[in-house]
């Protein structure tokens, strides 16, 4: 599998042009995924991976598996190949309620450690 390397300020982020002011939200975050990913048996392949981390005096690293593009951006594609019929949307259908079951045993297996999401995507 590929890995994603990810960089983090301690202090500021910038999403999509916009600066955030960074507290500890991202290592609360680092901290939930590693929980969730150490036992790999039980943890549903469909979540990314944590794999280690460091930090710098103003960085910080996090090293994940490659998760791919995010669910929005992979549904937009998806209505464009059936708007072009490159696939049908029966073809569609299908692997729509394949992602679908992977949210639930997702979500499912994130309330069983007593986590919750609220930004499925």
């Amino acid at each position: 599998k590929k890995t994603s390397l990810e960089l983090h300020s301690k202090s500021m982020v910038i999403i999509e042009g916009k600066e955030y002011f960074v507290d500890e939200n991202i290592m609360k975050e680092m901290d939930i995924q590693k929980y969730l990913t150490q036992n790999a048996e039980e943890c549903p392949d469909s979540i990314v991976r944590y794999l280690c981390s460091f930090t710098t005096d103003k960085d910080i690293y996090l090293i994940m598996e490659d998760g791919g593009s995010s669910l929005f951006e992979f549904i937009v594609k998806g209505h464009e190949l059936v708007k072009n019929k490159t696939i049908e949307i029966s073809e569609w259908q299908r692997v729509i309620k394949v992602i679908f079951k992977q949210m639930v045993e997702c979500i499912e297996y994130i309330h069983s450690k007593n986590v919750c999401h609220y930004d499925i995507s």
